[in-house]
């Protein structure tokens, strides 16, 4: 993938394998690696505000915007980082779950949204689980799609289905480019996870299926209960943290940021 990607939309059909940790951590490398970032939570659970702040996750949002009564200027709400900005989902009750989700499924509706988040590199949309609502529309709407499987059985079958989407909506729009498939909670000594590791890497294209993989580890909880990401967790950030560097090194030439690859090349130390 050479074209230089706007938005991204991190997208599963089953719940629970890290849509809303990757998003937040990997926004906050690719940040700190020179991109400007906008995350936006179409997720009626409002699984992003939830993960920073409990006063954000009563601040209004993508559903005040919808309905029209808040601009974006007043919902899109910038954070320490500089470069980093954040659209919560807004507050969206159990019973306009649906509703919500319908406004979004066209796809139109999000692109209204993304021509209007100038100044950005990267607009990353964080995404319900499953191919129907706020999900399809974020496809719909965006240039490439992320797709996390956790490493166990049931996460791994969902591939075939995930590509099937992905596939139909090319057919249909042109897009979203499959940035990659990235595999989440794997756990190194667990001989099931290592076997449905070797198995999606016997499996799925190199191409296709990314190098990175996201260890499952107890210090996502620590900074989830924090609200912040893993590089801020602590003045020294865990090692972990370090897998997020080196996804977002390995997404930038997919998405067309970071400069060109021609320029990835030795520095001299003192010359």
């Amino acid at each position: 993938m050479n074209a230089r990607f706007q938005s991204l939309a991190v997208a599963s059909q089953k719940g629970g394998v890290g849509k809303t940790t990757v998003s937040l951590n990997l926004a906050f490398s690719l940040v700190n690696r020179g991109t400007r970032v906008c995350i936006v939570d179409v997720d009626p659970q409002g699984a992003v505000a939830l993960s920073l702040s409990r006063r954000l996750s009563r601040s209004a949002g993508l559903s005040e915007w919808l309905e029209g009564r808040a601009p974006l200027s007043e919902v899109l709400v910038p954070t320490r980082l500089q470069g980093l900005s954040l659209l919560p989902v807004g507050q969206v009750s159990g019973l306009r779950t649906e509703g919500f989700g319908n406004r979004l499924e066209d796809g139109r509706v999000l692109q209204t949204l993304l021509a209007e988040l100038t100044g950005y590199d990267l607009v990353l949309l964080d995404t319900p689980s499953g191919f129907g609502g706020a999900t399809l529309g974020a496809l719909r709407a965006c240039d490439a799609v992320l797709v996390p499987v956790q490493a166990e059985p049931v996460a791994a079958r969902t591939l075939a289905r995930t590509f099937e989407v992905i596939n139909e909506l090319r057919r249909a729009h042109g897009g979203p480019e499959l940035a990659g498939v990235l595999l989440t909670m794997v756990q190194s000594q667990d001989p099931n996870s290592t076997t449905i590791v070797q198995d999606l890497v016997r499996t799925v294209p190199s191409q296709i299926l990314l190098e990175t993989q996201i260890p499952r580890d107890p210090v996502f909880l620590d900074a989830s209960a924090a609200g912040v990401p893993l590089g801020l967790l602590r003045r020294r950030p865990p090692p972990v943290s370090l897998t997020f560097d080196h996804l977002a090194a390995e997404l930038e030439p997919r998405l067309g940021l970071g400069g060109a690859e021609a320029d990835d090349v030795p520095v001299s130390l003192v010359d």
